[in-house]
């Protein structure tokens, strides 16, 4: 009994491990998606052992006990082949929800992962019940011990195989499945030592492939590659763009688009602004060094690379794999001047000579709907001031509400700390006032001699340094606080925005007034 709790154990905690990577192309990578996952999945298992007991206490013999162990069994294999099967509805979970909140991860969660926890959480006090009942009275605390250690020793086991082996090896969908497969083998070999018959077996046996097969074709191609960090995709975005264009969709959000037609036009709109004013402060790109934290696409990099006059390109990309995408699907290349260093944001910056500095410092680790708190604290800027030259920017490509930005007005707090001048800087033609937008938050030593902006290839797209005044107006009455390594609650301050993906799969207008608060 203790293998089968081992095994159990190690499955359950896979199936949290992948729930987390199934989620991120629906609703992001963050701590609220973290937290609703973990908390439903304890759930699942305190309801599951409350059960388990129950059954325990009504299994009259031990015979009947390891029936009901091995029925268990087969139906976590059955819950989590469901839990695939029934992904096609989540985005219209969260539409009918109004977007990606918190109590709609919550409610996504639930619907996905609560019965698998749960029936896997019935395994081990029913295993245990078994175990003790064979091993006798006297020898009770020696079978408990050792039901326990096995649990947690495949609980550990599972998250580190699960995390380092089988999703970046076969992707989080057929993670599930191999689930699925090791607790149906699980059911049949319990089933095996009460002389279960063969008949139903097979039959258990081929309902669960069956449903498995069922669940990954629904499932469908959801990522490309799916690496320890990302699902990643490749997107013909000639539709959206209206130009020949192709694009890298990082955890179901757009990242970085190539145009195929020869011409050097950035779609993304932090793309193009970053290089509009990189080329209006350095006269052009002429012997100019920049450092651009988080990768993605390589698109701006590659273009600056292909400009032929930059002195110096580095990129901080945490997932050599994305970088690996990018080079073998979009047209970029890594080559001098530019250079790629894998490794987070923070410790990629420490790696760096300490008289390494740059004239632009791009920070676009933007995923999904959130940033890694540690890349916007009062420390991180402390280091970046230090990387930068005196009259040099460092430029953060910031996502938030148009009213009540939050994180704006935390953030801009922040970098004032630290820096003399603290600008943002918006669409000069935007005049939307219900959904989210894109804000350059510059930070620099000497203000800006310019308070306006254009687009090297769209003309139409102009930014606008906004006025102290403006900047006060836009920002007044919104609590702001100091980002600090010990309190960065990113995911709170943005905590008002919903997700756009399930607008494009319903065709929506994301410009209706409900659509992204």
């Amino acid at each position: 009994m203790a293998v089968v709790v081992l095994i159990s154990s190690a499955a359950a905690l896979a199936v949290e491990i992948s729930a987390a990577r199934l989620m991120a192309p629906l609703v992001g990578m963050s701590l609220f998606s973290w937290t609703a996952i973990i908390s439903v999945v304890l759930m699942g298992f305190s309801i599951g052992h409350w059960v388990g007991g129950l059954m325990a206490s009504k299994a009259s013999t031990s015979l009947r006990a390891t029936r009901w162990l091995a029925l268990t069994l087969f139906l976590a294999g059955v819950g989590v082949t469901l839990s695939v099967a029934l992904l096609p509805i989540a985005p219209w979970i969260i539409e009918v929800a109004g977007g990606v909140r918190i109590a709609t991860v919550l409610v996504l969660t639930s619907v996905l992962f609560l019965v698998p926890s749960l029936v896997a959480g019935i395994v081990t006090p029913l295993a245990t019940a078994i175990a003790v009942d064979q091993g006798g009275v006297g020898d009770r605390g020696r079978v408990l011990s050792r039901m326990f250690a096995a649990s947690a020793a495949g609980a550990i086991a599972g998250v580190l195989l699960t995390g380092y082996v089988l999703v970046p090896v076969l992707g989080s969908a057929n993670a599930m499945a191999l689930i699925a497969c090791v607790q149906a083998a699980l059911a049949l070999w319990v089933w095996s030592r009460v002389g279960g018959g063969l008949i139903g077996a097979l039959g258990a046996s081929t309902m669960l492939g069956l449903g498995i097969i069922g669940a990954l074709l629904i499932r469908g191609e959801t990522c490309d590659v799916e690496s320890q960090y990302y699902c990643l995709k490749r997107l013909d975005t000639t539709e959206i763009t209206g130009f020949p264009s192709q694009g890298l969709e990082i955890d179901g959000w757009l990242h970085s688009v190539e145009g195929r037609d020869g011409q050097d036009r950035l779609f993304i709109e932090s793309h193009d602004f970053v290089d509009a004013l990189g080329r209006r402060d350095n006269d052009g790109i002429r012997d100019m060094s920049a450092l651009f934290i988080g990768g993605g696409g390589l698109t701006l990099p590659d273009l600056w690379r292909r400009d032929g006059r930059a002195e110096r390109l580095v990129v901080l990309e945490i997932d050599p794999a994305v970088t690996s995408f990018a080079t073998r699907n979009l047209d970029v290349e890594v080559a001098d001047p530019l250079r790629v260093i894998h490794a987070d944001g923070r410790a990629g910056l420490r790696l760096l000579s300490t008289n390494t500095c740059f004239d632009v410092i791009y920070n676009d680790a933007y995923t999904g709907l959130t940033m890694p708190a540690h890349l916007v604290t009062r420390e991180f800027h402390a280091e970046i001031r230090d990387r930068l030259d005196e009259t040099g920017f460092y430029v953060v490509n910031l996502i938030d509400a148009p009213r009540e930005p939050r994180f704006l007005a935390s953030l801009a707090r922040t970098l004032a700390k630290d820096f003399e001048v603290v600008e943002v800087w918006r669409r000069a033609d935007v005049t939307r006032r219900d959904r989210r937008l894109h804000y350059g938050l510059v930070a620099r030593r000497e203000p800006s001699a310019f308070g306006l902006v254009m687009s090297r290839a769209e003309e139409s797209r102009r930014w606008e340094r906004l006025s102290d005044t403006d900047v006060s107006a836009l920002i007044n009455g919104v609590p702001a606080m100091i980002l600090s390594d010990d309190l960065a609650p990113v995911d709170r301050l943005l905590a008002n925005f919903c997700s756009l993906s399930f607008l494009r799969i319903f065709s929506l207008d994301p410009s209706r007034p409900d659509a992204c608060r």
